[in-house]
């Protein structure tokens, strides 16, 4: 396990070191251990907290820093090595999603072998952990798998769920798993009917291809979801 805080991965400066073709940072010895420790792995799950709608910086710098034996994917196809990525949204979870591609698309760059990302927000991260053995098990289970062709590498991370959300869609997954678990707690659907029926009109306009009303409804949508919730867990509305 690496903990980046304990790490404290410096920043890449583009020193001009062969770095990718001889896997070393001449700039920091630990960079070029995190990434033989990478390299010696069965399996990578990169976690992340969502920091102003990216991964937070240290997550960055160890991006910036890893190079893999199997080289990037412009080279052989080898690794192929199953990973996970969980993006953690505290606070509005906005961002999770875009954090998640980023994380997504280092992946790809290393040619590991996806597993279907992970985002998490504190409208979701009970059944996230409720499905996370699970998950654990099948990553477990899994046995390198190197693609053969480059084409096949980028169809696989482009069908990946997730990658072509925008910020409207992320705020109809906001909402949608905002009305999951306040059911779960037991809202009555008097409560959650206003969420309800602004999800509905940004769904349909959304299905109709009419962008602005599908974003408008959308947000609406989440900051009456996010109000809900709020009320909920503070004790203000009782069921």
């Amino acid at each position: 396990m690496l903990f980046l805080m304990d790490e404290k991965p410096q920043c890449c400066i583009h020193c001009g070191h062969p770095c990718f073709s001889d896997g070393t940072c001449i700039q920091e010895e630990a960079a070029t251990y995190r990434s033989q420790r990478i390299d010696r792995a069965d399996a990578v799950v990169l976690a992340a907290p969502v920091y102003c709608w990216q991964p937070n910086a240290l997550t960055g710098a160890l991006f910036d820093k890893v190079r893999l034996q199997s080289g990037p994917w412009n080279r052989v196809m080898d690794n192929g090595r199953p990973a996970l990525a969980i993006a953690v949204a505290g606070g509005t979870g906005t961002g999770v999603f875009n954090a998640l591609q980023s994380m997504v698309s280092w992946m790809c760059l290393w040619k590991f072998q996806p597993i279907e990302p992970l985002p998490v927000t504190r409208f979701n991260y009970r059944r996230v952990l409720e499905d996370a053995p699970g998950i654990g098990e099948r990553m477990a289970a899994a046995k390198a798998k190197p693609f053969r062709q480059i084409w096949e590498l980028i169809a696989a991370y482009d069908s990946l769920p997730y990658m072509d959300y925008g910020h409207a869609d992320e705020f109809l997954w906001l909402s949608e798993q905002a009305l999951a678990g306040l059911r779960a707690e037991g809202c009555s659907e008097s409560v959650l009917r206003e969420l309800e029926t602004l999800f509905g009109k940004a769904m349909l306009a959304q299905k109709k291809s009419q962008r602005e009303r599908a974003v408008k409804y959308a947000v609406q949508a989440y900051q009456t979801a996010n109000r809900l919730w709020l009320d909920v867990f503070e004790g203000k509305i009782k069921n």
